[in-house]
């Protein structure tokens, strides 16, 4: 492999799990896992409704995602419902004490991201989304190629 891309992806691997660990360290901080936060976080997109929208979105395990969608119900935070004919596929919604215990941390995070991306300018931040993407939509054709 070419030196200067070995060493470009080593700083790249590096600065993804250091989001990822600061994001843990965030939700630790606020009683939760990055898993469970993640989880959180879907549910306020109108668009990602079941638990398979969550494993698809974030790449998480069915089973990791059952079992923090087990924890929130047995919290009273979620509801499960079904919407159409399939009956194995539930919607999950925030309760009234989900999006009690939610908002506000939800809040907290969206500030602190908004903070992070304004520090970082517009067409940094523009750059970072869209190389990302890329990246992630190449190497996923990649590992689905091989």
């Amino acid at each position: 492999m070419n030196e200067s891309i070995r060493k470009q992806c080593d700083t790249l691997n590096s600065a993804i799990s250091k989001v990822t660990s600061f994001y843990g360290m965030w939700a630790k901080k606020h009683g939760l896992n990055y898993n469970s936060l993640m989880v959180l976080y879907t549910m306020e997109d109108k668009e990602c409704r079941t638990q398979k929208d969550i494993c698809e979105k974030w790449m998480l395990p069915k089973t990791t995602v059952n079992t923090i969608l087990a924890e929130f119900k047995k919290k009273g935070y979620i509801a499960f419902s079904s919407e159409n004919d399939d009956k194995r596929e539930k919607v999950i919604t925030l309760t009234a004490i989900g999006k009690a215990f939610s908002a506000p941390i939800l809040k907290e995070l969206h500030d602190l991201e908004e903070r992070v991306l304004v520090k970082m300018g517009p067409e940094l931040s523009r750059q970072l989304i869209s190389g990302n993407e890329a990246y992630a939509d190449i190497f996923a054709w990649e590992v689905n190629h091989e």
